[in-house]
C-alpha cells in the first residue's frame, strides 16, 4: 500500500474482490480470481438528437443509461492449473460481484463499483472476453460487464 502525502488520491486495487457467477447465480465452482491490473468504468446511455425544421439541433432525448466495467487482468494462481482457471471467461449473461472498491457515485448509482450483498443491481457479462498470449510475455486478459438501474437480477430465466 502506498503512503500518500500532501494530497489524497483514489489509488490501487488492494482489497478488491471479484466473483464470477453462473447464469443460475452461484459462484463458479473452483473460481480463482486473477491478478487485477485495472478496472475501467464508463457511463453510457442512449441519446436521440432531434433537429428542428431548419436542420439545426433543437433538443436531445436521453434514455437507457448504463455503466460499463472493463477488467484487465493477468491469469494467475498458486499453480498453473489455477492460473488457467483464473483466465476463464464467464458465461454470456452471467453476473459478477465486485467488493472493496471505493464508493463513488456515477450516473444513477450512488456506489458505481460495488454490488450489494443482495445483488439487486448486478454487473452482467456482455460477450467481450479476450486473452492475449505472446512468445515471451505473461498472458493478459480482459472482459466487460454492464450494469443498468432497471436490471435487478443476473439469474437466467428458464422456461
Amino acid at each position: 500500500m502506498a503512503t500518500q502525502v500532501q494530497r489524497g488520491h483514489v489509488f490501487g486495487l488492494s482489497g478488491v474482490t471479484i466473483l464470477l457467477n453462473t447464469p443460475a447465480g452461484a459462484v463458479i465452482s473452483g473460481y480463482v480470481q486473477p491478478n487485477l491490473q485495472s478496472l475501467r468504468l464508463v457511463d453510457n446511455g442512449d441519446v436521440d438528437v432531434i433537429k428542428d425544421q431548419g436542420g439545426e439541433i433543437g433538443s436531445y432525448i436521453f434514455s437507457g443509461q448504463w455503466l460499463e466495467c472493463t477488467i484487465n487482468f493477468i491469469p494467475e494462481g498458486t499453480t498453473i492449473a489455477n492460473a488457467k482457471i483464473s483466465a476463464q471467461a464467464p458465461t454470456h449473461g452471467a453476473g459478477m460481484l465486485i467488493t472493496g472498491m471505493p464508493i463513488i457515485a456515477m450516473g444513477p448509482f450512488t456506489d458505481a463499483w460495488n454490488t450489494n450483498g443482495a445483488q439487486s443491481q448486478p454487473w452482467v457479462y456482455f460477450p467481450s472476453a479476450n486473452l492475449d498470449h505472446s512468445n515471451d510475455q505473461k498472458a493478459m486478459g480482459s472482459y466487460t460487464f454492464r450494469r443498468a438501474i432497471g436490471i435487478t437480477s443476473a439469474i437466467a430465466i428458464v422456461a
